[in-house]
Parts: C-alpha cells; structure tokens; sequence
C-alpha cells in the first residue's frame, strides 16, 4: 500500500488504544507502519533488478520485524532521553518495543491486500502470498483510517491545520493518479471536513477511543466488501472465458470503486485481461497475450541475471521478442512485449 495508508493506519491504531502503551508511542506506531518500505531505497541505489528481488522482501517479514522492532525502540527511546531528558515521564522500552511490534504487522498486513503480495516468512520460505482485495491506493482507507486517527483525538494536541494539509494531499494524490474518478473526491473531500468540523466543536474525553475504534471496524467491514465483490467479479470473468475456471487468476480493483475491477485469467499459453463492472453486468475481454513461455530464445537468457529475478518475481510471467532481444514480463502489471519498471529487455546473441 502507499505510505499515506501506512500513516493514516498507524496514527489510528494510536488513537484506538495504542497511545496507552507509554511516552513516544505514537510517533512509534506511525514510524513502524512505514519503517518496511525502507527496502525501496534499492531502486535509486542498485537498479531495477535489486529492487524486484528484494522489495518487499526480508524487511517485510516477521524474522525482519525481530530486528526492526527492538532497534526502533532503542532509538525512539535514546532520542527521547536526548531530547526530552528529564522532563515528563521516561520513554519503556517494552511499550515502545510492543508499538513498533503493532506499527510492522499492521505493515505487513495492509501489504498483503494487494496483489503485489508479501513474503512474510522469509529467509526461511520465499513463497508469495496475494490478497488481490485492494489496489496500492484506495481512497476510502484512507477515510476510514484518517476518520479514526482525526476523531480520536483533542484539538489541542493535532492542530486542524495538518488535518486539512492531510485533506488537500488525498485530493492531489486521487487527482494525480488518473485512477479515481472525479466525481468521488469532492465526496471524500467532504466527508473529511465533516470530520473535522465535528472534531472543532469536542468530543468527551471518554468518546475519543471509542470514535477511533468505530471508525477502524468501518474500514474493515469495507475491505469485507471488497473481497465480496471481487469474488463475484471474478467468478462472472470465469463465467466469460471457455476453460476460465481452470486458469490462474488476479484482479486488479479499481481505487474508489469497488464494483470495477480487472480480472486477469491465465492459462499454459495465453494471459486474458477482462475488465467486469458489477452493477451495469458487463464483462468484456480489453487484451489477450500469447505467454511465449515455450520460445526457444528462453534458452538463451537462462543465465542471466534478469532471468533468475524474472523467475522470482513475475506472477504471470511472459516472454516476448523485441528486436535483438527478449522481454520477460509480468502480464499482472505490464502486459506489454516492451520494457518497463517490472519488465526486462534481455539482448540476446543474433
């Protein structure tokens, strides 16, 4: 998922409860519901190759967590002891070792509802797993989450001012991304400021927890939603293709619409691409891709280096000629014979 969701999470598990486990817990939480994605710092540093082979990777998985968690604690701990010093109550280490605890495995979790997948057991097994249920962005996580953590808590505490940057940064990123339809943000953009406007006037104390906790169960009740619809979605892209209900499968829902989706079906030789619209009962078949995984050509890339991360990575892989060269592809992103962020040119010999 995207940072923001990753945030507007760990900021509303604070607000549920998490606050309580000591001094320094929150900034804990929201710090731990990123800390994983550190790993894409091997995009700009080692290249595309690095980064498809280990995002996502040993920072994302629980023997990862083992270490992650009690080095963020020991920071968050020695730089409160610097800043603060003897002001105030000291930061635990064991309260702030729990809150990174809680801050990763609401990382990892989040993760594992798109189909990009997690491989939480790694070094041990390298085994993906994909919950195909949300998109990397979905606008009304964000609501849900930025709902809990803004009615969870005092005015006070969290000036209005970043609440409403907060509202301006959703409303570029939907705008920005050309997945959302328009006719959604000014709905979501208003829903927030009804937040906000119910937050200036106060909550009793004894409601702040309860409000974030309401506002939690809502986003999971949504993603029951999603699974429900992308259930039926794919079983009427199943329905649609002769043979589909033998072939491998993955859908991409639509952010902000949970009644569109992009349901890819894959068999031995073809990948097909059906995009499925619930409400309207529409199914039709937008691409098919021959997988090209019996050319000859492969031979010649086995033992490459893109080849082997290829093997590792690629979900619908494919190979396609172009040129001098050989694209290894994954239909799931980029079903393309061309280069791309997730797909390899390899030059091969004439």
């Amino acid at each position: 998922m995207d940072n923001l969701t990753h945030s507007l999470c760990g900021l509303a598990l604070a607000r549920a409860g998490g606050q309580r486990l000591g001094v320094w817990a929150t900034p804990t939480l929201v710090i731990a519901a990123n800390l994983p994605d550190i790993d894409i710092l091997g995009l700009p540093l080692w290249g595309k190759t690095y980064y498809l082979e280990h995002h996502r990777g040993i920072t994302h998985s629980l023997a990862g967590f083992a270490l992650l968690a009690p080095m963020l604690a020991l920071l968050m701990v020695w730089l409160h002891r610097r800043w603060r010093r003897s002001k105030g109550e000291p930061a635990r280490f064991f309260g702030l070792f729990a809150a990174a605890w809680l801050g990763l495995l609401s990382h990892l979790a989040l993760d594992a509802l798109n189909n990009y997948g997690v491989r939480p057991w790694l070094p041990f097994d390298a085994t993906w797993y994909y919950g195909d249920l949300v998109f990397i962005i979905e606008p009304w996580l964000w609501l849900g989450f930025g709902l809990s953590a803004c009615l969870g808590s005092r005015s006070e505490r969290n000036p209005d001012l970043g609440w409403g940057l907060m509202a301006l940064g959703g409303v570029a990123l939907m705008l920005l991304s050309g997945r959302v339809p328009r006719l959604l943000v000014p709905l979501w953009a208003g829903a927030l400021l009804a937040a906000l406007g119910l937050r200036r006037r106060g909550l009793p104390a004894r409601w702040l927890p309860r409000a974030a906790r309401a506002a939690l169960v809502l986003s999971i009740c949504y993603l029951g939603v999603l699974a429900w619809c992308g259930a039926r979605a794919e079983g009427r892209a199943r329905e649609h293709l002769p043979g589909g209900q033998e072939m491998q499968s993955t859908r991409m829902p639509t952010p902000g619409q949970p009644w569109r989706y992009r349901i890819a079906l894959a068999d031995s030789t073809h990948v097909y691409w059906l995009r499925v619209n619930l409400l309207r009962r529409r199914v039709h078949t937008q691409l098919e891709l021959e997988r090209g995984l019996d050319d000859p050509r492969l031979a010649d890339a086995r033992h490459s280096e893109q080849y082997r991360v290829w093997q590792l990575f690629a979900r619908l892989p494919f190979a396609a000629r172009n040129g001098e060269g050989l694209v290894l592809g994954d239909a799931r992103y980029s079903p393309q014979p061309e280069a791309s962020w997730c797909n390899f040119l390899v030059p091969l010999p004439r």
